[in-house]
């Protein structure tokens, strides 16, 4: 059975050729054939959103720790937001993103602490480690979102180091 590499060969050989070396033709072809299949296999690899077989290997250099149960798809979901993470600290990036997941939301913060002189009766108290939090408000949640303790994952994983995220619900 003729492929298409040992067809191309035959073309580049200067005259007809019959019995041993057209069966040396075929296994050269064969071979040819199953490197340009697996050369096409392996560009996908190059990127985190088409990766198969290492995205084991994407995972580890950018830090994500998935559980045995996720999927294939999800796990490629988390490495794309990890490698496009360059988005920043914006309330903008961050509701954004959260759109991407599939929830509306909005994002309070300023969680002053309490103060002799300067706060009054009735205010919130807060620690002085709550000022460093943030609170995203969920609106509304898609139909296609990703699961509560993904989005959360994720947008906790994506969040300012120093600070803490909040998340409350309808």
């Amino acid at each position: 059975m003729a492929n298409k590499s040992s067809d191309a060969i035959r073309q580049l050989m200067p005259l007809q050729i019959d019995g041993d070396f057209n069966d040396d033709v075929e296994i050269e072809g064969a071979a040819i054939d199953d490197l340009l299949s697996r050369a096409d296999e392996l560009y996908l690899e190059l990127f985190p959103d088409t990766c198969d077989e290492t995205l084991p290997d994407w995972e580890r250099v950018y830090e994500l720790n998935p559980s045995p149960s996720e999927s294939k798809a999800l796990r490629r979901s988390r490495l794309v937001y990890a490698v496009r993470r360059r988005g920043g600290l914006s309330r903008r990036y961050f509701i954004g993103l959260a759109a991407s997941l599939g929830y509306t939301a909005t994002i309070t913060e300023g969680h002053a602490v309490f103060r002799a002189g300067m706060s009054a009766a009735g205010d919130a108290v807060y620690t002085n480690q709550d000022r460093w939090s943030w609170t995203m408000v969920v609106s509304s949640i898609g139909a296609n979102a990703v699961p509560q303790t993904q989005f959360e994952s994720i947008i906790t994983m994506l969040g300012p180091a120093h600070g803490a995220v909040l998340f409350t619900y309808p």
